[in-house]
Parts: C-alpha cells; sequence; structure tokens
C-alpha cells in the first residue's frame, strides 16, 4: 500500500505490528490498525523551500519592491528558484539589486551571484 503527501512524495505504509497482548481492545478487533507513515522525515525535506536575498554593490541587503521580494520566495526546487531567477534578472537590476544568494531554508545554498553580464 502507498499514501502521497501534499507533496506528492510516495511514501511506503507499514500497518502496525500484531499485539502481543491478545486480550487487549486492539487484539480484540474493538480498535483499527493504524497505518504508520514511514517516510515522514522525507516528506518533512519535501517541504524544504528555496528563496532569493538581495544585494547592492556594497553587499548590503538590496530592497527591489515588494513585488520581486514576494515572487523570489518560497520555491519548491532549487530549480524553480532558478528558473525564476533566469527569467526576472533584468528586472531585478532595474529595481537596484545587484548580486543574488539563494537559500534553503536557513542554509545558504551559493553566492552572492552578480547579476551583470561579465564582459
Amino acid at each position: 500500500m502507498q499514501l502521497s503527501c501534499a507533496h506528492t512524495v510516495p511514501h511506503r505504509v507499514a500497518r502496525c505490528p500484531p499485539d502481543p497482548d491478545p486480550d487487549s481492545r486492539r487484539s480484540q478487533g474493538r480498535l483499527p490498525r493504524v497505518a504508520v507513515d514511514t517516510c515522514a522525515a522525507w516528506c518533512d525535506a519535501a517541504s524544504m523551500t528555496w528563496s532569493w536575498h538581495y544585494l547592492k554593490t556594497d553587499g548590503s541587503a538590496a530592497d527591489p519592491g515588494a513585488e520581486l521580494t514576494a515572487a523570489g520566495e518560497g520555491f519548491p526546487s532549487q530549480s524553480d528558484a532558478e528558473t525564476w531567477v533566469g527569467e526576472h534578472w533584468q528586472a531585478l537590476v532595474s529595481a537596484g539589486v545587484e548580486a543574488v544568494v539563494l537559500y534553503e531554508e536557513e542554509r545558504l545554498v551559493y553566492g552572492p551571484m552578480s547579476l551583470h553580464e561579465e564582459k
């Protein structure tokens, strides 16, 4: 039997083992056996999000505006975050962003990465 969490991650499900106490309520059929999700840790990892932080030339935080800031948060994968910055880098530069830094939750993935074309 398999279940899926909200993130569509396949889960293996294990039934509760037989109750060693034959007089228990569960053994007498009064309580249903419960399906136990054996992949809870995987599901938690699947809910991690990636987000961009924006920098000015001097390394201080840049504010590209509420719309771009909100759009650059909460990506379900690193690939999605990178695709987004690849599509919006010019708007970020126009808003005063010189470089970006990618985070997975609180973990620095990489950066700073300049948004200016190399000459």
